[in-house]
Formats: structure tokens, C-alpha cells, sequence
């Protein structure tokens, strides 16, 4: 009996001690990064319709946390808009941790289709020094706290950007492989100029000119002209010229070299005369600096 009131007795003591239960972790709220887009953000290499139709666009950006623990950029899935024009859409995968309240750049650069005639217009007219209306909009998912929280579409920046490419000249290479001289029937020489226009800059174009010379071992023996031809921003374009020397009206000298060429005698060759740049939705320009073409040239087969 005793034995049974003891094993009570303490039970009962059991029953009446505090309990100690485990601290309840409030669950924290994360509040959405913050994304400023910097005037920094400029146009880049543009190509207009025929050379390419495309631009570049380099974002540069800031972006903070405002919480107060850390939180990771996972994921961007974004929508640019130009001019209030929906131009193109991507995704940022670039992991980015945060402290609480620091800032940290973010850099991407997008390319940008010029089928749309409205955003060719509003792009040709920021060539022209108008600044054009940038918008992202995006989808945010962090890491943070174990877990990956997702922020909804959302307005994450927007700003102005203007174009910092200017528009080069372009270098002219003969092929002399290419090049040639021939009878296109008895009596009606040809001449067949075939080149490359290098592009260094950052805006495309076509090439074209009216009227250009050609001398052979340093005599004029006929013009023609160079069709427009399509030179992409920083990169080339295939140029032809087709000459057609008029017998009856070249002196000996000139008939002479014509003759030697199509034996089979390499001959320097020379074209020169006036370029113009055609940048569709911005203008035609002429091409300022001296140029030639030069190389030597002959009846292929020999």
C-alpha cells in the first residue's frame, strides 16, 4: 500500500511541474528586392533592316536588398519593353547574394529583332539623338531562409537609354582571287571588281557610290556604279562592280593595258570615287575620307 501511495505521490508531482516548451520562430516576411536602372544603360550595335535588322542593348543596373538578412538573386525572368513596344523577353541565372541593405550591380546585354516598324522607328530615332524609354518588367525568385520565395510580374525598372555607337567608314579589300577580266563576246571586254567592306563600327549599313573610276596599270578605262550593299556593324559585306570599257572610246594606251590584262598579264587596278552610307530610318551619308580599292587583276586561267 505504501509502495502504490509513493508511485501516486509522485506522479502527482510530475503532473504539477512547468512545462518548458520550444521557442515558436516568427515566420519573417521578405519584403521584394529593389532594381534601379542606371543611366549607364545604352544603345549598342545596330543593324537595320538588310544588314541584319537587330540592335543590342546593354542594361546596366543596381539592384538592393532592403531586408534585414540575407537574400540571394536565384532567378529573373524578364520582358524589356522600348518605347512602350514589348521587344524582347530572357531570363538572368547569374546567382547574386545580398546582405541586408547592400547594393550590388547587375549587367546583361540583350539582343533586340527590328522586324516591328515601330521599334525601328523609335531606335533610328535615338541614332538621331532622341533618348528612347526603356521598362522591364520580371518575375523575381530569391533564395532566402530556406526556401525560394517568388515575387509576381512585376514593374522592376525603367529609365532612358541613348545610343553611344557612331557610325565608321568602311575599309575596302580587293579579292584578287575573285577579280577578273574578260570577253563577254567579241568586241565587249569586261572587267569584274569583287571586294569586302569591313565595318568597324557599331551601326550597319549599305554601301553604295555612282560613277566610280576604274584605272588599269594607271589608266581611266571605264565607270560604273556600286549597287547598294549591306555591311553589318562590325562585321563585312561582299562588294561587286561590274566595268564595261568602251573600246571605241579609250585611247591606245588605255586598250593597250586592257589588252595585256586579258592575256593573262597581271595589271594594278584602282577604284575610286564617292561612297555614300545608307542607314535606313536614319539617312544616307557620304563617306567623308579618301578611299581605293587597289589590287591587281587579270584573265583568271593564267
Amino acid at each position: 500500500m505504501m509502495r502504490w501511495l509513493a508511485i501516486t505521490a509522485l506522479g502527482l508531482v510530475a503532473a504539477c511541474a512547468p512545462t518548458v516548451s520550444a521557442p515558436v520562430r516568427e515566420a519573417q516576411v521578405v519584403r521584394p528586392l529593389v532594381f534601379e536602372l542606371l543611366d549607364s544603360s545604352s544603345l549598342g550595335k545596330f543593324n537595320p533592316p538588310g544588314a541584319g535588322a537587330t540592335i543590342t542593348l546593354g542594361v546596366d543596373a543596381v539592384v538592393s536588398n532592403p531586408n534585414s538578412f540575407p537574400v540571394s538573386l536565384h532567378e529573373l525572368d524578364f520582358r524589356l519593353y522600348l518605347a512602350d513596344q514589348a521587344a524582347v523577353a530572357g531570363r538572368y541565372l547569374v546567382p547574386k547574394r545580398l546582405e541586408p541593405g547592400e547594393t550590388a550591380g547587375l549587367q546583361f546585354e540583350v539582343a533586340i529583332s527590328l522586324q516591328q516598324p515601330g521599334l525601328l522607328r523609335a531606335v533610328a530615332e535615338a541614332f538621331a539623338g532622341t533618348p528612347l524609354p526603356v521598362r522591364i518588367d520580371g518575375a523575381v525568385t530569391v533564395s532566402t531562409l530556406g526556401y525560394q520565395p517568388s515575387f509576381a510580374p512585376a514593374v522592376l525598372m525603367s529609365g532612358v537609354v541613348q545610343a553611344r555607337e557612331t557610325l565608321s567608314p568602311p575599309l575596302l579589300q580587293m579579292s584578287e582571287a575573285e577579280s577578273e577580266v574578260f570577253w563577254l563576246e567579241p568586241g565587249v571586254p569586261v572587267v569584274r571588281v569583287v571586294g569586302w567592306a569591313i565595318n568597324p563600327g557599331g551601326v550597319g549599313y549599305f554601301v553604295y557610290g555612282t560613277d566610280l573610276s576604274l584605272t588599269l596599270n594607271g589608266q581611266l578605262v571605264a565607270s560604273a556604279d556600286l549597287t547598294p550593299s549591306p555591311v553589318p556593324a562590325g562585321g563585312a559585306g561582299r562588294i561587286e562592280i561590274l566595268f564595261y570599257p568602251d573600246l571605241n572610246a579609250l585611247g591606245a594606251e588605255a586598250r593597250e593595258a586592257l589588252s595585256e590584262a586579258i592575256a593573262g598579264t597581271p595589271l594594278p587596278l584602282a577604284v575610286h570615287g564617292e561612297l555614300r552610307l545608307d542607314v535606313l530610318g536614319l539617312g544616307t551619308f557620304p563617306v567623308a575620307s579618301a578611299w581605293q580599292l587597289t589590287g591587281q587583276v587579270a584573265a583568271r586561267g593564267f
